[in-house]
Order: C-alpha cells, then sequence, then structure tokens
C-alpha cells in the first residue's frame, strides 16, 4: 500500500486525530475524526461503515438540529469531543509535523519529498463533522493553535480544512464555527457527486433530499469561497454515463451562475478498499476527461486525483 492509500483514521492510541498523506492537499494533513458514528450519507464508496452506528441522520434530525441549536440545548446528532483528548492529541500530531520527525515513521518513509510538508488541518475522518454539538468548539481549538503556530513562525500560513458532504452547513453552530476560523485559515471542500437525484440515492444513499445539497452550495458559496469534490469510479460494473456527467456539470454552472464563488472542483476516485458496495476506482485517463470538461464546459478550474498517486489539472 502506498502513502496515499493509508488514510487509517487510527493513529497510535489517539481517539481524534491521525494524520495521512493527502492526494488533494499535496501534503501532510492532520485529520480530525469528529464524528465517529453519525453520518448523513452511506456513500456507496465508503471505506468506514463499520464504524458506523444505525442509520443516516434524517431531514427530520437536522430540521430539530438546526431549529434546537438556536437555543441552550441543541439536540445532539453525535456525540460531543472530549476537548482535552482531542487538544493533546491533536497538539502532538502538530509537533510531529511541524519538526519532520512524521515522515521518520513508518508509515510515512515513503513519502514522496514534495509532499514532505504541512498542508492542513482537516475536519473530516468516518462520519459527517458538522454534524458534532462541538465542531463551533473545535473550530476555536485550531483556530487557537493555528494563531500559536504562525506567531511562532513555526506554520507560516496555518490552514483549517472542512471536508464535508454539505448536508448540515446551514445549522448555526457550523456558521459560528466556521467564523471562528476565519477566511485567511479556514477552506471547504464540498462533496458534490451527481448531478441527478436517482444517481444522487444511488452513490450517496442519503436519506436527506438532494436539493438540501444543492440549496446549501449555493448558500455557502455565496458567503464563502469553496472547492466542490467530486468522486467517480465503477458502480455496479458501470462507469458514469456521459448524460450523468453532463447533468453534473449542469450542476456546477447553475452553482456558478447562482452566484457560489468555487475555487475548483477535484475530480478524484477511491483510493481506498470501499465498504459500501460494487465499487471501482476510475482510470486516471477518464478522471483527466471529466476534468477537461469542468474547464471546457464549465468554465472552472479542475483537478483530478487518481487512485495510486497520479493527479494533474485539467
Amino acid at each position: 500500500m502506498n502513502v496515499f492509500q493509508h488514510h487509517d483514521r487510527s493513529f497510535e492510541n489517539n481517539r481524534y486525530v491521525y494524520p495521512v498523506i493527502s492526494r488533494r492537499s499535496r501534503g501532510a494533513s492532520i485529520g480530525i475524526d469528529l464524528t465517529h458514528e453519525r453520518c448523513t450519507f452511506r456513500c456507496v464508496y465508503c471505506s468506514e461503515l463499520a464504524k458506523r452506528e444505525g442509520d443516516p441522520v434524517t431531514q427530520e434530525e437536522l430540521s430539530a438540529s438546526a431549529d434546537a441549536d438556536k437555543g441552550a440545548h441543541p439536540q445532539a446528532l453525535a456525540r460531543p469531543a472530549a476537548m482535552d483528548v482531542l487538544e493533546s492529541e491533536l497538539k502532538s500530531a502538530l509537533g510531529l509535523a511541524l519538526s519532520g520527525q512524521l515522515f521518520q515513521l513508518a508509515q510515512f518513509r515513503e513519502t514522496p519529498p514534495a509532499f514532505r510538508r504541512l498542508n492542513d488541518i482537516a475536519l473530516s475522518g468516518s462520519g459527517e463533522p458538522t454534524l458534532s454539538p462541538s465542531f463551533a468548539e473545535v473550530c476555536r481549538l485550531i483556530r487557537r493553535l493555528g494563531d500559536a503556530a504562525r506567531g511562532s513562525g513555526e506554520w507560516p500560513a496555518p490552514k483549517a480544512v472542512l471536508i464535508t458532504n454539505a448536508t448540515a452547513l446551514h445549522l448555526p453552530r457550523v456558521q459560528r464555527g466556521l467564523e471562528a476560523l476565519g477566511p485567511e485559515m479556514a477552506e471547504i471542500w464540498a462533496k458534490l457527486d451527481a448531478g441527478t437525484e436517482a444517481h444522487y440515492l444511488s452513490m450517496n444513499r442519503a436519506r436527506v433530499p438532494f436539493s438540501l445539497v444543492l440549496d446549501n452550495l449555493l448558500a455557502e458559496g455565496r458567503r464563502r469561497p469553496l472547492f466542490i469534490q467530486s468522486m467517480f469510479g465503477v458502480l455496479e460494473g458501470e462507469p458514469p454515463q456521459p448524460a450523468e456527467i453532463g447533468a453534473w456539470i449542469g450542476r456546477l454552472r447553475d452553482l456558478k451562475a447562482g452566484g457560489a464563488a468555487i475555487r475548483g472542483v477535484q475530480v478524484y476516485t477511491s483510493a481506498r478498499s470501499s465498504r459500501g458496495g460494487p465499487f471501482q476506482p476510475l482510470p486516471d485517463e477518464a478522471l483527466r476527461d471529466i476534468a477537461g470538461r469542468v474547464r471546457d464546459e464549465a468554465g472552472l478550474p479542475a483537478a483530478w486525483y487518481g487512485a495510486s498517486g497520479g493527479m494533474g489539472e485539467a
């Protein structure tokens, strides 16, 4: 297994924090597995389903949480984080990455020279991070540690990446967290895997409507620039159909025309084994072609990321 396929959420004896070498970050990313047990999706390509409890979060649960979040006692969609544990783990992982000691560990020794750098702290993991009742508090912690690293000169441009399926971006606590990070630190990678409702249900197997994803992408893109991340692969023996790719590009055009500031589109495929169904990686050539269509038909910057480390810009 190469370093790009090693995305194990377990690291030493940590509960929350795990470093990975990320194709899309082009360097080391310190992940925070903020929501182990809950997600709004049950993606066919997911490698983390074994860690989940119960069914995907429903539209009704999200609505109740949004209403309660405006008061003093938000409804918990997931367990709150143990902040003292998370802070200790994050400080330790940052120290390893910033000192270069991370790349001396066995699982990271084969990291290519160009990737031997800390790019970001990523709010990601085995569930949807924005479901955590601790989301805003964790963002404030990241901001504090990032400011300290910048002030000491260890990390001149600290960055926090939120990797999200966009279903809970409208929750007040999520917005409070992103505001705490500020535009100079926050970067959003928001998922859009489909152009049609039917493909959305096949790929993401959600219990929230596709319209919620589209509405949240539009609203968030009007507030802050974002990246769109889109997974492509061979589903049940079939590659993406031309009509579906065309519909997906149409959604990108609609978001752009509606005022969403899209910094770029990440066209990628799975680098790890799926536990959710019959899903296989798409070849590099096909990813390259899709990224080219995004550039030509939607007028947006696009990059592609292959299963074994191949990547490029359209």
